[in-house]
């Protein structure tokens, strides 16, 4: 009888606890909503981007071709910049206390007072994730930028170091502009955003 209920206490410890996490579905579903909403702010920056690139005489490649190549390049780091900015950067871990092992009140879902791996902690720090969100979304257009400047850079010898530098730092401010200004209004739909970060385990 010792031996059967031994047994039965081993058999239930093995058992993963299921532990509710913004894992890869949630992950992969909360950034390609991110991305789509910055999707004609993102197409606006590139437009006023090539302008300015080409308005400095950088490169001879006509406007369409270089907002093309722009958006291109922006879609090949996109995602991954958005989701290693997002996740393994901020919002990762166990809620649990590290004490009591307990969830606090609103863990896992839906408002979650602990920075964690988890949907609730994104509602309740949603104004971190908002920043997150614009600041790799600028990171990946100002990568797009150099790659552009780098192939420039390599066929001719750049004597316009200074001017690729102030394309650059326009990125963000650009970005910004075209999401309605700080609070990105155009960019960002806060209520829409937390459905859909609650609606994954």
């Amino acid at each position: 009888m010792l031996a059967l209920r031994l047994l039965s206490v081993f058999i239930f410890a093995a058992i993963p606890l299921h532990v509710a996490a913004c894992e890869f579905e949630c992950q992969t579903g909360t950034c390609n909503t991110v991305l789509a909403n910055y999707e004609t702010a993102v197409k606006e920056t590139t437009s006023a981007i090539a302008e300015d690139i080409e308005t400095r005489g950088l490169v001879s490649t006509p406007r369409p071709k270089l907002q093309s190549q722009l958006m291109e390049g922006y879609k090949d780091c996109s995602f991954e910049t958005l989701n290693a900015t997002v996740f393994p950067g901020y919002f990762h871990g166990k809620c649990q206390n590290k004490t009591t092992g307990i969830d606090p009140e609103g863990c896992p879902n839906p408002d979650c007072p602990v920075v964690c791996g988890t949907s609730g902690s994104m509602v309740h720090y949603y104004s971190i994730f908002r920043g997150l969100s614009f600041n790799a979304t600028a990171a990946s257009l100002v990568r797009a930028v150099k790659d552009i400047r780098s192939k420039s850079e390599q066929s001719r010898r750049s004597e316009n170091a200074s001017d690729w530098n102030s394309v650059e730092k326009r990125v963000p401010v650009t970005l910004m502009a075209s999401c309605g200004g700080s609070m990105l209004a155009y960019c960002d739909k806060e209520a829409a955003m937390k459905k859909v970060m609650l609606s994954y385990p």
